[in-house]
């Protein structure tokens, strides 16, 4: 997370930083369908 902090310098680095955060979300997403998919299955 250090990248973070130093925008000035690492300006590819924080773009870089914020598409693996929204890479994250999307995941988080996924992840969240996926369960509920999972809780229909089973009941």
């Amino acid at each position: 997370m250090a990248v973070v902090f130093l925008p000035h310098r690492h300006p590819e680095a924080l773009a870089s930083t914020m598409r693996a955060s929204k890479g994250e979300s999307l995941f988080k997403i996924i992840l969240r369908g996926a369960r509920a998919r999972l809780w229909m299955t089973l009941f």
